[in-house]
């Protein structure tokens, strides 16, 4: 007979001792515990380590996987370096017995986690220039549109022209996501508008 409970799958398979008695042996799945920071700064290498319950029958092989490609026999994992594109990564821990061995139950004992990364800000561009320089016409109104990424979105900035700190005319867009916009307008530009500017953010990171 098999019988499920929440996430916990049994089977109990009853067979004959001797003559008018039999004995009742329950089959269930491991449970795995995958443990290991989920939050890296690019370069750092994440370690991940799995312990399964004991169960009948026992637990003959664990493994980890990472983006659903086996890493190792065993119970310890440590990553390569990791980067940006490593954001949202999974790795999973497979606890296997004679159980979740049987191809019904492939998707028992199982436990995952997916891998935050976080950075300072990059990958910076000016949207409505040619090669980062805003062309203005004098007397009309003008912006500047710079967009970069980033994880947290936590950061301060500044701009400067010519090296002075500019405190007019800025338009900050702070959003709950990785790309952030900054927009430097001017109502109505002028002769001495024209300069080298610089925006600089500083994040938490």
């Amino acid at each position: 007979m098999d019988g499920t409970t929440g996430n916990t799958a049994t089977k109990c398979l009853a067979t004959a001792e001797w003559e008018n008695e039999k004995i009742v042996q329950c089959w269930a799945e491991p449970t795995a515990v995958l443990s290991g920071a989920i939050i890296y700064k690019v370069g750092e290498r994440a370690t991940f380590q799995c312990t399964t319950s004991d169960v009948v029958p026992a637990v003959y092989k664990v493994e980890i996987y990472f983006n659903g490609m086996k890493q190792v026999t065993g119970n310890t994992w440590t990553s390569n370096p990791l980067d940006i594109s490593n954001d949202g990564d999974i790795v999973e821990c497979r606890a296997i017995n004679n159980y979740t061995a049987k191809p019904d139950n492939a998707n028992l004992g199982r436990t995952n986690k997916t891998i935050s990364i976080i950075y300072p800000p990059q990958k910076f561009k000016v949207t409505n220039a040619l090669n980062n320089i805003c062309l203005w016409k004098i007397g009309t109104t003008q912006y500047c549109n710079i967009t970069f990424k980033l994880k947290p979105p936590f950061y301060t900035t500044n701009l400067t022209k010519n090296g002075k700190l500019v405190t007019s005319d800025l338009i900050e867009m702070q959003r709950m996501n990785e790309t952030q916009s900054f927009v430097y307008m001017k109502n109505e530009v002028m002769m001495n508008d024209t300069g080298i500017y610089t925006l600089t953010v500083k994040s938490t990171v």
